[in-house]
């Protein structure tokens, strides 16, 4: 009663103990744990609940009671980190191709039989297809398949880690007749493996061929092959689940391992939940089996499925050159078949052709091909050619023997026929003497292979120095050099400063001009090979001025010329002032003549006589108030004229001009002044009868 008594806090302490102690977890929710002092785990539970207990490593139950009340069922499994992979296939010869259809390694991976890797040539020991599962995996069984036709006919089935190392798990060969599956059990290492080979064992002067390469787990006769692709468990260790259900009132004890679990029930009796828990399919020829679990108390149980029996399709095969006919009756579920057998045909040869040509030492090959299946070959061998041997002599050195190298033209193969003995050295010596620094010695050089060595050493005769004093100069410092009489190995010490420049006056080189430096020098005192030299500036223009004024036709402007040099330029320009012409009217122009102008500069006596056209011209203007004509020009001005004898100003002259002209000299009528002027025909300065009838001879043509 005491124990019962006990606080809460120390039930929750012996709690936390257990559900902390190493390799174990609890999925009990809802159901009730406590734990006492001893450590036992006290489940409670209601009839159909159930608790789930996980354990590391592999437990069984050591002791039960009271399993009338509790179900016990214990699960082992191996838990882990998941990894993705993929599986690969590669071959040492490439698949063969033929109107469209590829025989590549990657068949053997696609888990039909019906479909395989077929090589491009003959076997060749030593070819190979391999499967890179893509990771480690632990399986215990390989399965190898071909296809009928032309099979492999000797290999060797192996397994590796890293692709380099191969241990060998069994043998296999094909069939021509049918599809040929084996299977490989083996305990696994334990790292694993990662590579599947299938190595040849043996030539065959035919093309072989690999359906499936496939690996897995192998039970009870068995084989259950793993996926090609998916992932994988790594660091794996195992656990034991153990779950407990409730069947009826009451208290049941389990000991576990080392530890003891106390599960109490309560409530009413519970009804199976059946669930499938794995199925086995049957095949022609074995029993399947279905197995189920009561979800609520955990009882299994497994029923058996009879077996199928076989679903035979026949397929014929007609005889070849050297194998019967047959029929083969194969299943359509398991793939399992047998044949009925008919007479062989025999086979047509054709001419022999080379697969390889004969050497000196090996024979060639030939083969020939059957016409009825060019897979149907035959071969033989050709005699070897025997070595066709060269000689070549190497003459003998000072240290080497001679020989006679014999070599054969086709394959390279010979020996060394030694013949002659090594020469030996033949010496010449020379003396060579001590120098300051080294000593002398006796040389003997070979004369034939320039091998030398020496002896008789003697001492280095060591420097005999002569003194030479170098006085300092403007710019080197001086010093004292000790040079060797024997060998002009010299060195300097006792340095003095240089002396310095001592400089004398400035002369002119180059004198300046306005526009050009000029220079000047200065020469040392101690050495006259010593001179510097500096620019002189430039003495820039000295200008003067003098205007020059413009003309009719030239503009004015200021010059700026250097009294150094001939130096100038021009500036403060002053337009050309024009010309002012004067006008005098040479001859007047009528309506049937031209006349002239006569304009005179006033200024620079420029003159030029200019045509006036015909009256009737449009260059004039008229004026009717004046009866004046008026010629414009832009370079020379305006002049303004009366026509003569335009009398009665109308601006022509004709019969009326010499009616108005005759009216007013009879005083028949009046005329003003200037029309009485411009009736003055021979510019007498009077109008008079003269007048009119110089006016009317020119009106009819007669001047």
């Amino acid at each position: 009663m005491k124990k019962l008594k006990r606080t809460a806090s120390l039930l929750l302490s012996f709690l936390l103990i257990l559900l902390t102690l190493p390799g174990v977890s609890l999925a009990l929710s809802p159901a009730d744990v406590r734990a006492d002092e001893e450590g036992s785990a006290h489940i409670s539970l209601t009839v159909g609940e159930t608790a789930v207990v996980t354990v590391d490593g592999t437990q069984e139950i050591a002791e039960s009671s009271g399993i009338e009340f509790v179900s016990a069922q214990i699960i082992h499994y191996t838990t882990g980190v998941s990894i993705p992979y993929a599986a690969t296939a590669s071959a040492s010869q490439e698949g063969w191709s033929f109107d469209g259809v590829s025989y590549s390694a990657d068949l053997v991976l696609d888990g039909d039989t019906s479909t395989y890797y077929l090589s491009d040539g003959y076997q060749k020991k030593g070819d190979w297809v391999t499967v890179d599962v893509g990771t480690v995996v632990f399986s215990n069984a390989v399965q190898v398949s071909s296809f009928k036709g032309n099979y492999c006919t000797g290999a060797n089935v192996q397994i590796s880690s890293d692709g380099n190392y191969w241990t060998t798990i069994g043998t296999y060969s094909g069939s021509s007749s049918q599809i040929k599956t084996n299977i490989y059990p083996f305990s696994p290492p334990s790292e694993g493996f990662r590579y599947i080979r299938v190595l040849l064992s043996n030539d065959a002067v035919m093309n072989w061929n690999l359906a499936e390469i496939s690996w897995g787990k192998r039970s009870n006769q068995v084989f259950y092959p793993d996926p090609v692709s998916g992932t994988v468990t790594v660091d794996p260790r195992p656990v034991t689940e153990i779950t407990f259900t409730g069947l009826a009132e009451g208290t049941a004890v389990y000991v576990i391992g080392s530890r003891e679990y106390v599960i109490t029930v309560t409530g009413a009796q519970h009804v199976h939940q059946w669930q499938t828990v794995s199925q086995t399919p049957a095949t022609c020829t074995e029993e399947g089996s279905l197995t189920r679990t009561c979800s609520v108390c955990g009882l299994n149980e497994t029923e058996t499925i009879p077996a199928l029996g076989h679903d035979y399709q026949d397929v014929v095969t007609p005889p070849t050159c050297t194998e019967d006919g047959y029929t083969t009756h194969a299943c359509r579920r398991c793939g399992s078949s047998y044949t009925d057998s008919f007479t062989a045909a025999g086979h047509v040869w054709g001419e022999w052709q080379t697969l390889t040509e004969p050497a000196c030492e090996t024979p060639g090959l030939e083969i020939r091909v059957c016409a009825n299946d060019p897979s149907h070959t035959e071969t033989r061998e050709t005699a070897a050619l025997g070595h066709d041997y060269r000689y070549e002599v190497v003459a003998p050195t000072c240290t080497t023997d001679g020989y006679t190298q014999i070599t054969c033209t086709r394959c390279g193969a010979g020996e060394r026929v030694y013949s002659t003995h090594a020469l030996g050295h033949d010496y010449v010596t020379t003396k060579v003497e001590a120098t300051c620094t080294e000593g002398g010695y006796r040389l003997h050089t070979c004369m034939r292979c320039g091998s030398s060595y020496q002896d008789t050493v003697t001492k280095p005769l060591g420097h005999q120095y002569l003194e030479s004093i170098t006085e300092p100069t403007c710019s080197d410092p001086g010093f004292t050099s000790h040079t060797c009489v024997r060998c002009g190995s010299s060195f300097t010490d006792a340095p003095t400063e240089p002396l310095g420049h001592d400089w004398g006056e400035w002369q002119i080189l180059a004198d300046p001009t306005c526009t050009r430096d000029g220079s000047r020098i200065r020469v040392c005192s101690r050495d006259h090979a010593h001179m510097e030299t500096e620019p002189v500036p430039a003495l820039g223009h000295d200008y003067h001025e003098a205007f020059i004024s413009p003309t009719c036709t030239e503009e004015g402007y200021t010059l700026h010329i250097c009294r150094r040099c001939d130096s100038s330029f021009k500036d403060a320009f002053v337009p050309a002032s024009g010309h002012q012409y004067r006008q005098v009217l040479a001859e007047y122009p009528t309506e049937h003549t031209c006349g002239s102008l006569l304009v005179t500069c006033g200024k620079c006596g420029d003159s030029s006589r200019i045509s006036l056209p015909f009256v009737s011209s449009e260059d004039y203007v008229f004026s009717p108030a004046d009866a004046s004509y008026t010629w414009r020009n832009d370079e020379y001005g305006s002049v303004s004229f009366s026509l003569r004898g335009d009398v009665n100003g109308d601006g022509t002259v004709g019969l009326a001009d010499v009616s108005v002209l005759f009216r007013w000299h009879t005083g028949q009528s009046e005329l003003t002044g200037a029309a009485v002027s411009r009736g003055d025909m021979d510019v007498s300065g009077a109008t008079d009868l003269r007048d009119i009838a110089l006016l009317f001879r020119w009106y009819t043509g007669f001047d």
